[in-house]
């Protein structure tokens, strides 16, 4: 419905990333008649697992803490090492950090995603040691 929509910039063929709402899905699937809901969902992961494969170059992640655990961590970790802010504070304590902060295992709250149309985001904060050179 979203790819139909031409108030919105983007749509679902510009994605570099996609992060799913799996209890959205699973309501959708209800209200579609494909189960009844007194069983084990067996259309949802199918789905998932049909997306995953056909997702060419795109990351498919299952909610907002996979793709926290999965791919932004790690991301929000290099964009803190490399940030400008950083470099500053590194220069005037006359250390050496030679690895990237260490980040918090839970996912941080975030704006909610699946109400977001030109604009998400998510912000971390993590710890870096360093060291001092005699």
């Amino acid at each position: 419905m979203e790819d139909a929509n031409p108030k919105l910039d983007y749509h679902l063929d510009d994605a570099e990333i996609v992060v799913l709402n799996l209890p959205m899905g699973a309501a959708r699937v209800l209200e579609l008649g494909l189960e009844d809901g007194t069983t084990p969902s067996i259309v949802m992961p199918a789905c998932v697992v049909a997306l995953k494969a056909s997702a060419d170059q795109v990351g498919v992640y299952e909610g907002v803490a996979d793709f926290y655990d999965s791919h932004a961590r790690e991301a929000l970790a290099e964009a803190i090492f490399n940030s400008d802010d950083l470099a500053g504070v590194v220069a005037e304590s006359n250390a050496g950090y030679p690895d990237e902060p260490e980040m918090d295992v839970e996912c941080p709250a975030a704006t909610d995603l699946w109400a977001a149309t030109d604009e998400w985001k998510i912000e971390a904060d993590g710890d870096m040691t360093g060291e001092y050179d005699p």
